[in-house]
């Protein structure tokens, strides 16, 4: 087999697709744990009022999405 530039190429291109997916699953990931994670708080806080805030959950505050 030899190894020519083009083959190089694509090699870094398809590597960098997958860095890419696996940042996208372990951003994922991270999520659904936080999620999880606030759940058993709530959970395990002894009485729950009508105002609890994402601090109060330990989450930070939700940021507006960036669509442009």
């Amino acid at each position: 087999m030899e190894i020519t530039r083009d083959f190089l190429v694509a090699e870094l291109t398809r590597m960098k697709q997958e860095r890419d997916h696996a940042h996208d699953i372990v951003v994922a990931h991270q999520a659904a744990m936080d999620v999880l994670d606030a759940l058993i708080r709530r959970l395990d806080a002894p009485t729950v009022s009508k105002d609890v805030t994402f601090a109060d959950l330990g989450l930070p505050d939700p940021q507006p999405l960036d669509t442009a």
